[in-house]
């Protein structure tokens, strides 16, 4: 007759059957492995990074016999080793945007866990600013600039106005609004951004002319 079931606990086992009757005993064994399923205890040291960044990913996942595989969203986005645990990874050459990467934890018998981190890829400011035309008596202008990247991923803005002497701060925001300049004399505007990963500045120069 079959045993009532019995709960094994995680490592080998080999069950011994024994059958007797008066002729003799027979024995048969069979060995199995209890899994223990995959607990992933993977994580990110941010999730936030600058183009060309490179993170290691930190894990302490538990099972038997486990294996990895990593993906992400933008194929750009490079694995170290896409198969182990802790790969480091590379965002050289992402472009600026959200992203995820999805590590998925098995064994040959356990179901199947995963994990997905959502990362956002920002990149340094790349400033222009147009051309000022010069004027005669005053100049009134409102700059023409670009940033290379979304406003909301730069911290800091600095409009500088330089008349040879000495230097003024136009304005922190990232639109100055129109500028009134008065007094003749050769002039330098200058635009300074910056974030987390970088700096950028882009100048120009114009006249005032009596």
């Amino acid at each position: 007759r079959s045993p009532a079931p019995i709960p094994f606990p995680v490592c080998i086992h080999v069950v011994t059957l024994a059958v007797t009757n008066g002729c003799g005993t027979s024995l048969a064994t069979a060995t199995f492995e209890v899994l223990e399923g995959p607990m992933i205890d993977i994580t990110l040291p941010q999730d936030s990074v600058c183009v060309g960044d490179q993170i290691a990913v930190m894990g302490n996942s538990t099972g038997t016999s486990l294996s990895f595989s990593w993906v992400a969203s933008n194929p750009s986005i490079i694995f170290s080793d896409p198969n182990i645990e802790t790969p480091t990874i590379d965002f050289t050459g992402v472009p600026f945007g959200a992203y995820s990467v999805t590590v998925t934890v098995e064994n040959s018998v356990c179901d199947p866990v995963m994990t997905t981190f959502n990362i956002y890829v920002n990149d340094e400011p790349v400033v222009s600013l147009d051309p000022i035309s010069d004027g005669c008596g005053s100049v009134s202008f409102s700059p023409g600039f670009s940033f290379g990247i979304p406003l909301e991923n730069i911290d800091d803005f600095l409009w500088e106005l330089n008349d040879g002497t000495t230097t003024e701060i136009i304005s922190t925001d990232a639109d100055p609004g129109n500028i009134v300049v008065n007094t003749p004399g050769s002039y330098i505007l200058t635009l300074t951004a910056t974030n987390a990963c970088g700096t950028d500045n882009a100048s120009q120069s114009f006249r005032v002319l009596e």
